[in-house]
């Protein structure tokens, strides 16, 4: 078994692909759902194409991913919330995030790998669903 195969997740269930030969034994973690190893690895800078092989994205198929579009959705999400409760002190490393999060979503959306009108609703029903008091300044 190759090792670029051991990084390859199915796209639907975000678990690592096992070929019925593989003599490789997976611990209970590592069976499981690999939303975290993706999310970390979209955070990482130049890590676009290093997401294209894990979820098996090809440039020319352009194939819509949607455990990527939830990802996006709570990174932004994430970032948003981390943005809000930051001081002016840590503007720097808001900074970064934010180019990063839109560079990343350039890219996916550009070969729609996601979708943006898709990443958009999931974004506005996620923020809707927080209490009235979470991120006022986002809504108004």
């Amino acid at each position: 078994m190759s090792t670029g195969v051991i990084w390859k997740v199915d796209q639907n269930s975000l678990q690592f692909v096992r070929k019925p030969n593989n003599v490789l034994r997976f611990s209970k973690e590592e069976s499981q759902c690999q939303v975290g190893l993706l999310a970390h690895a979209i955070n990482q800078p130049s890590s676009r194409e290093l997401v294209c092989t894990i979820l098996s994205l090809s440039r020319q198929n352009r194939q819509r991913c949607i455990q990527l579009e939830d990802i996006l959705i709570q990174l932004i999400f994430d970032a948003a919330k981390r943005s809000e409760e930051e001081s002016s002190a840590s503007l720097p490393r808001i900074t970064f995030t934010w180019n990063h999060l839109c560079s990343q979503l350039v890219f996916f959306a550009l070969f729609q790998f996601a979708s943006l009108s898709n990443l958009i609703s999931g974004l506005t029903e996620k923020v809707e669903s927080q209490s009235p008091t979470s991120f006022a300044r986002i809504k108004s």
